[in-house]
């Protein structure tokens, strides 16, 4: 009997730390963000060279809010799902200030191409992390556990 949880349209997932240039680019599955989130996003990621000290730890800590939102608001809209409480403790910035990664395996959640690109979820981890971890309320995923070839809700 064999078990497997999935997220319906997630897939299992991949755990593997993404570096480098992003494979297939223009034609893999991603999060496309508003505009506006876009434009304000772009602004602060460039604004952070004005800062020094105190000032730049806290615009990088509004520019990590920012991103986190931009994503979660677009995983809202597509998928109905909502964040734990300690979300932004999950993600981290990179240290050119514009990749967004999750802080467990130094996943990158943003495209390295453009940072208001986002991964998709099933892209970032697997349906067991992203319970855990980013939606805990079980009641709002769909999860199927597979044995043999049946699904079945769980």
């Amino acid at each position: 009997m064999a078990e497997s949880i999935e997220l319906p349209e997630l897939g299992s997932g991949s755990r593997d730390a993404v570096g480098g240039q992003d494979e297939d680019y223009e034609t893999a599955p991603h999060i496309n963000i508003s505009t506006e989130d876009a434009s304000l996003i772009h602004t602060q990621e460039t604004a952070l060279v004005d800062f020094t000290g105190d000032t730049l730890a806290n615009a990088r800590r509004q520019l990590l809010k920012t991103k986190v939102d931009a994503f979660l608001k677009e995983v809202d809209r597509r998928d109905g799902l909502l964040p734990g409480p300690d979300i932004y403790n999950e993600f981290e910035l990179g240290d050119d200030g514009r990749a967004l990664f999750l802080k467990e395996g130094h996943k990158r959640v943003t495209w390295e191409k453009d940072s208001t690109n986002y991964r998709t979820l099933h892209s970032i981890g697997t349906a067991d992390f992203i319970r855990t971890h980013l939606f805990p309320n079980t009641n709002q995923l769909h999860v199927f556990v597979r044995e043999d070839t049946e699904r079945q809700p769980h």
